[in-house]
């Protein structure tokens, strides 16, 4: 996934919890960067002032485990994003369904499942479903919101490039540029 576009969807999307006690993971929103790395145990992979990164497996799938901090350090987002390739491209459609029902065994109903077309051209079509995904006709979006934390599961694509995550974000966006931490 082209970077600008990976940071667009986490910071445009928003997402939830890994377990009942933190936000994401073992971390909550406002640590700083050096706190987060403290709570993290998977294989660290890359860093920049703004974004870590971990590689990971959930459920089966590979993917990155990624941190976003404000410019005050402060953890702002985060989210795993998937790197599974697949020949026939409607198999994202199965990782997306499998990992919506794990999620909601979690966090129950979604607040929202979108499926949006951008443009019609396969909706007709099911068997292309996968192809329309990555040339960005269609998106899947399902969002869950839980203790201060909105999770959102997303399917795109663009260029006949898929790109499938999690994200994490805290549902009163306190966190913002400055790094405001007063409702936390």
């Amino acid at each position: 996934m082209k970077p600008e576009l990976l940071i667009s969807v986490i910071l445009f999307v928003s997402c939830g919890s890994y377990s009942q006690d933190h936000n994401f993971r073992k971390a909550d929103w406002g640590m700083t960067k050096q706190e987060v790395m403290n709570s993290e145990r998977a294989v660290f992979n890359d860093g920049n002032p703004r974004i870590l990164s971990y590689d990971y497996e959930l459920f089966g799938l590979d993917c990155s485990i990624l941190y976003v901090f404000n410019r005050d350090n402060r953890l702002k987002g985060s989210a795993y994003l998937f790197h599974e390739q697949h020949a026939d491209k409607n198999q994202y459609l199965e990782d997306f369904q499998q990992l919506r029902l794990k999620l909601t065994e979690k966090y129950g109903e979604p607040e929202k499942d979108i499926i949006d077309w951008k443009d019609e051209q396969y909706r007709d079509s099911p068997g292309d479903y996968g192809l329309a995904i990555s040339l960005g006709h269609l998106v899947y979006l399902s969002s869950w919101n839980s203790n201060g934390t909105v999770v959102s599961l997303i399917l795109t694509g663009a260029e006949e490039e898929v790109n499938f995550g999690v994200n994490y974000n805290p549902a009163d966006h306190t966190l913002t540029e400055n790094g405001s931490l007063e409702d936390l």
